[in-house]
């Protein structure tokens, strides 16, 4: 079996950081953010840069939850590097 990813957790139990591999070698990551409540309110996406030296955020989503748990809205944030703009979606 190939590896695609494991996972970090906190000192809380959570699931801090989402590593994925590609050919046995880390190729991104994803990091999560938390508020009191526990609930992932944001997921920062980190890729290996072309010369494999470090990482840089390309994307983030945001989520918003209401009382019952649910997510209500769903924000997501993309660096497009070669037009140097963000785009951001959102979802509800």
């Amino acid at each position: 079996p190939v590896l695609f990813s494991s996972f970090e957790y906190s000192a809380k139990g959570k699931i801090r950081r989402i590593i994925y591999y590609l050919d046995g070698a880390v190729h991104g990551y994803d990091s999560l953010a938390y508020n009191n409540n526990g609930l992932i309110v944001a997921r920062y996406f980190f890729n290996d840069t072309q010369d494999g030296i470090a990482f840089e955020n390309n994307s983030c989503q945001l989520f918003r939850w209401d009382n019952k748990g649910n997510i209500t809205r769903m924000e997501t944030a993309v660096h497009v590097k070669f037009y140097d703009y963000i785009y951001v979606r959102r979802s509800t």
